[in-house]
């Protein structure tokens, strides 16, 4: 378990980010310390491996990279979703395409961040959640603030649909 606050298990935990990518996540975490100054950020590079503090800290939000070792993508986000029912889910992918956006959405995300956004808009989102201050659905993409309303205009076929699930 790697960590940015060390805390006992099963003790409150604020944040946790799920995240693989070294660089990134360094990056992520030093915005959200500053962010989210004294509150506690876990951090694991796989699902698997956040299981066990998942079930045990009860965190108030989760930010889950989609594209993971392991599980990954919307099948991640449900089995998170099922062991922290009441955790605020902020998905952080590279892809900002909104067939993606939706997915995430329909599969249980309450915000999701493109990697490529501005560091503060991520700070804010995250901090929003922390606060529980965040109004859902909330899509930030790499040009900023989008209106997840737009998301309804994107048609796919059941086999589409289908195809995402995988």
């Amino acid at each position: 378990m790697d960590t940015v606050n060390r805390t006992a298990v099963g003790a409150a935990v604020d944040v946790v980010v799920i995240e693989d990518h070294p660089l990134y996540v360094e990056a992520l975490l030093s915005l959200l310390s500053v962010a989210l100054s004294g509150r506690k950020i876990e951090r694991f590079r796989d699902v698997e491996s956040a299981e066990p503090l998942l079930r045990m800290a009860n965190p108030t939000v989760i930010l889950l990279d989609l594209m993971l070792p392991g599980l990954r993508g919307t099948d991640a986000l449900r089995r998170v979703r099922q062991q922290c029912p009441d955790a605020i889910m902020v998905t952080i992918s590279g892809a900002d395409d909104p067939v993606q956006v939706s997915a995430c959405f329909a599969a249980g995300a309450q915000a999701f961040v493109s990697k490529a956004a501005k560091p503060q808009d991520i700070a804010s989102v995250v901090r929003a959640a922390v606060e529980g201050r965040l109004v859902p659905p909330v899509w930030i993409s790499t040009n900023g603030p989008q209106d997840p309303k737009a998301l309804n205009q994107v048609n796919l076929t059941d086999r589409q649909m289908e195809v995402l699930q995988l």
